[in-house]
C-alpha cells in the first residue's frame, strides 16, 4: 500500500471512530457550586452547596438535569430593618413534552434546609430581601448571570 493510501485510510478510520464517539451521549460528572452572596441591601446572605448532573433527554437532544441543594437557604445579616432574608430560585420544568418557566420566588425564608429535585434547567439561585407580610422580592441578586 502506497503511502497516500495509507494516509487516507488512517483519516478515514479515525473519523469513523470520532464520529462514532460524538453520537454517543456521554456520561455527564455531578457539577458542584458553592453558594455565598447577598442582596443589593446587604440583608440577606444566601450560602449553600448546589449540585446537579444531566439526568436524561429531551426529543430534540436537550440535556435535562436532576440534583440537590445542600445546607442551603437565606440568613437575615441587617436585624429590626422590617426586611426578611430569601432565598429564591427561577428555572425551566420539563414536563408534557415542553420546558416551562418559573420565575423567582421564595423557598426558603430566613431559614435552611436541603432538597433535591429532577426535570429541571437553567435553575438561578437568588438573595432577595421581602418586606415583612408581603410576598414581593426585592433588591434581588444572583451569585452567577
Amino acid at each position: 500500500m502506497n503511502t497516500r493510501r495509507y494516509v487516507a485510510a488512517l483519516a478515514t478510520a479515525a473519523a469513523l471512530a470520532g464520529g462514532i464517539a460524538a453520537a454517543a451521549p456521554a456520561q455527564a460528572a455531578t457539577s458542584t457550586y458553592y453558594i455565598n452572596t447577598k442582596s443589593l441591601s446587604g440583608n440577606t446572605q444566601i450560602t449553600g452547596t448546589y449540585r446537579y448532573r444531566v439526568t436524561g433527554w429531551t426529543s430534540s437532544g436537550e440535556a435535562i438535569y436532576g440534583g440537590s441543594f445542600s445546607n442551603t437557604g437565606a440568613r437575615d445579616k441587617i436585624s429590626g430593618n422590617g426586611l426578611q432574608a430569601v432565598f429564591a430560585l427561577s428555572y425551566y420544568s420539563w414536563s408534557g413534552g415542553a420546558w416551562h418557566y418559573h420565575s423567582r420566588y421564595a423557598v426558603k425564608v430566613n431559614s435552611f434546609g436541603s432538597w433535591t429535585f429532577n426535570n429541571k434547567k437553567n435553575i438561578k439561585p437568588w438573595a432577595c430581601d421581602r418586606k415583612v407580610g408581603t410576598t414581593k422580592l426585592i433588591n434581588c441578586r444572583a451569585p452567577w448571570k
